[in-house]
């Protein structure tokens, strides 16, 4: 893919290769952002041993990079030439129950009446994180590396989306039965 198919500011779960002729096994997925291109102002050189300023040629060889954010936080440069596939992540402000906003990384732990909500690519509620553990973050990067994205807001509210979803889809699992049963 090319640098100009990518918009700054949005947010990608892309398929990426290690070298362009690479076996379909290589194949990694990774949600990213994509940032402003890689400035003097928002980029460091760090050589191991301390940080400084890129130089003009640094920032003329970058240029032909992604300045990307990953769904831990991290900074990093991504090669588009070794983009093969990228899709858009996003949902419509509008659309969010109230009181959770969209989350693209998990940054600051979960406090006691907080939760997680993960809608999957259908845009139905995908399963819930509601404490702070070890899993919390393979649960989050699991949501996304799906497609889906990743909600936080009052746990009171997700609980009820939740257990709203799961008798849905028990109370049709029922109906199916008795049909058959019946």
């Amino acid at each position: 893919m090319e640098i100009n198919q990518f918009t700054v500011g949005s947010t990608y779960l892309m398929t990426i290769v290690p070298y362009i002729d690479c076996d379909a096994d290589e194949h990694r997925r990774a949600v990213l952002t994509v940032l402003e291109p890689a400035s003097a102002t928002n980029s460091l050189v760090d050589d191991g041993e301390s940080t400084q300023e890129p130089s003009e040629a640094e920032l003329k060889a970058w240029s032909c990079f992604l300045r990307v954010e990953t769904s831990e936080g991290r900074v990093r440069l991504q090669n588009p030439a070794l983009v093969v596939a990228a899709s858009l992540v996003e949902i419509s402000p509008l659309a969010l129950p109230p009181g959770f906003e969209q989350v693209k990384a998990h940054v600051t732990p979960l406090h006691p009446n907080e939760a997680y909500i993960g809608v999957g690519q259908s845009g139905f509620f995908d399963g819930g994180c509601f404490t702070e553990s070890d899993e919390t973050k393979s649960w989050f990067l699991n949501t996304l590396m799906k497609g889906g994205i990743v909600l936080r807001g009052p746990r009171s509210i997700a609980n009820k989306l939740l257990a709203s979803t799961l008798a849905d889809s028990v109370g049709a699992q029922i109906k199916a039965l008795n049909r058959l049963v019946g």
